[in-house]
């Protein structure tokens, strides 16, 4: 996080800009080092408003590319039994996940196995 690494951040971007009133599309390895860097100070307690100002970068670009770069993260379900979720072996359910996957067909506790996994 030395001055440096920011100055040098701050040069690249400047190259790669095409001028006043003209969008530029950045790499997208300039946006991960970017990104990167804005995630350390961010962790040190610097605001994404100074970051970004300090930057000559607009917040709301640096605020996707900060986001792209978090993993996503599981939201916590509560497994109930249904109905139709019966099998030979017992109680089989079903999770839905946000993003639409469905995952049928396994007990409560491999369900439960595989949320942890995935954790």
């Amino acid at each position: 996080m030395s001055a440096t690494e920011t100055d040098r951040l701050r040069i690249a971007l400047n190259r790669l800009r095409r001028g006043p009133g003209r969008r530029t599309r950045y790499p997208i390895a300039i946006r991960h080092e970017v990104a990167s860097h804005a995630g350390r100070r961010l962790a040190s307690g610097e605001p994404l408003t100074s970051i970004a100002r300090g930057r000559g970068l607009a917040l709301a670009s640096l605020q996707r590319w900060v986001a792209a770069e978090r993993p996503e993260r599981l939201r916590p379900v509560r497994v109930g039994p249904t109905p139709e979720a019966t099998s030979a072996r017992g109680a089989a359910g079903v999770l839905i996940t946000p993003g639409g996957f469905r995952i049928e067909g396994l007990e409560v506790e491999q369900l439960a196995a595989l949320l942890r996994s995935l954790a």
